[in-house]
């Protein structure tokens, strides 16, 4: 698939992006583009035009066409009287950089399989449980958030792979303890958490990858 992204109001500070109707949820190549094009903090406005059939746009929300998919939420997302965002009940994965920059906590509910890559990467949030039914979480997907002390896994949780620098560089990040049902995890997966001062590793790891906790001066 082929896609064109048109920004207003110059590059670095784009307010408003329209997504012509030949992306698809299903292009690697549009989603990188689109992920490095929403990651803008500054986008108040995404524009799907009707004869695009491979997306939802719902109140500052993209979706995949089944509402499987959650593909970004503008941070300027209204969320009304609500304390947190509230994910669809719908979606099954969290795609890359979808909550980028975000200001506000996020609630993730039972039946979220995946959270990809960058998905929460330097949104503001001081704590975040994922739940029992996640099996990957990708590289640097909750990374470079500020105020993020506590990481939680729901009870029973069939998580089994953590990508590279996933947790990495939360600098308020205090304790961390993965659930026994992990087996992999990728490199550098708590560097520059300098506040860590207690992780507990589960016995199911296939390897300990290198600089795990490079960084992190209060272990």
């Amino acid at each position: 698939s082929s896609m064109t992204i048109s920004v207003a109001l110059g590059t670095s500070t784009p307010t408003s992006m329209t997504v012509v109707a030949t992306i698809t949820s299903a292009s690697p190549r549009a989603k990188d583009a689109m992920a490095a094009s929403f990651s803008a903090p500054s986008l108040k406005e995404i524009i799907i035009p009707e004869s695009n059939p491979y997306m939802e746009y719902v109140d500052g929300v993209i979706y995949s066409e089944d509402f499987s998919i959650l593909m970004y939420v503008l941070p300027s997302v209204d969320i009304g009287e609500k304390t947190a965002f509230e994910i669809d009940n719908r979606v099954t994965s969290i795609e890359a950089s979808a909550f980028s920059f975000f200001p506000y906590p996020v609630v993730l509910h039972e039946g979220i399989l995946e959270i990809s890559n960058n998905a929460f990467s330097n949104a503001a949030m001081e704590e975040i449980t994922i739940p029992s039914s996640v099996v990957s979480i990708g590289e640097y997907a909750l990374s470079y958030m500020p105020s993020l002390t506590t990481i939680k896994f729901a009870p029973n949780s069939r998580l089994h792979t953590i990508g590279d620098y996933a947790f990495g560089d939360n600098s308020a990040l205090l304790s961390a303890s993965l659930p026994d049902s992990v087996v992999n995890i990728g490199e550098s997966l708590f560097q520059g958490c300098e506040s860590l001062v207690s992780v507990n590793l589960p016995t199911s790891l296939a390897e300990m990858p290198k600089f795990t906790f490079k960084g992190c001066a209060s272990l």
